[in-house]
C-alpha cells in the first residue's frame, strides 16, 4: 500500500511552538485479516520544529513505521503506532521516535469513547526542557 500522513503537534511545556511533519512512501501488510492488522511503513519525510523563543529545527527525514489494529469484543478497538523520523544526513544526532496505544469503544453511532497514551522522544528539544513528552488523553472520537 502506499501512504500519506500529515502530522501537526503543539506542545507549550516542551517550548514547542509548531512542529509539522509530512511524510508519504509504501507499506506491506504481515497481517491483514477479520481479527486485525500489523503492517510496516517505510517513505520519506520533512521534520519543521519552531520553538517559543525563536529557535527552529528542520530537517528531510526517513519515515519508518509500525502499525497495527485489533478488533476487541463491544465493537472495540485497539490501535498501536511507532514512528522513527531521523534526518537523512544525522540518523543518530536529529531524530523523532513516537509511540502511541489507544484504545476506542464506540458509544452511539459514529461517537466515540477514546483512550490513548502516547510517548514522543525528540532528540533535539528546545533548551531547558526534556526530550521525552509523555501524554495521557480521554475523550471522544468521531469515526466517519
Amino acid at each position: 500500500f502506499v501512504f500519506g500522513d500529515m502530522a501537526a503537534t503543539y506542545n507549550a511545556i516542551q517550548k514547542l511552538s509548531l512542529r509539522a511533519q509530512p511524510s508519504a512512501g509504501a507499506g506491506w501488510d504481515f497481517i491483514d485479516n477479520d481479527q486485525g492488522r500489523v503492517s510496516a511503513k517505510a517513505g520519506f519525510g520533512w521534520v519543521f520544529e519552531s520553538y517559543f523563543g525563536g529557535d527552529e529545527n528542520e530537517y528531510a527525514a526517513l519515515a519508518l513505521g509500525l502499525d497495527t489494529q485489533w478488533d476487541l469484543p463491544l465493537d472495540s478497538t485497539l490501535t498501536a503506532e511507532l514512528n522513527y523520523l531521523p534526518a537523512l544526513n544525522a540518523f543518530a544526532d536529529n531524530y523523532l521516535l513516537q509511540a502511541r496505544v489507544s484504545y476506542t469503544v464506540p458509544v452511539i453511532s459514529i461517537l466515540n469513547f477514546k483512550v490513548q497514551i502516547t510517548d514522543d522522544y525528540n532528540n533535539r528539544p528546545a533548551a531547558g526542557t526534556q526530550p521525552n513528552s509523555f501524554y495521557f488523553n480521554v475523550g471522544l472520537s468521531v469515526s466517519l
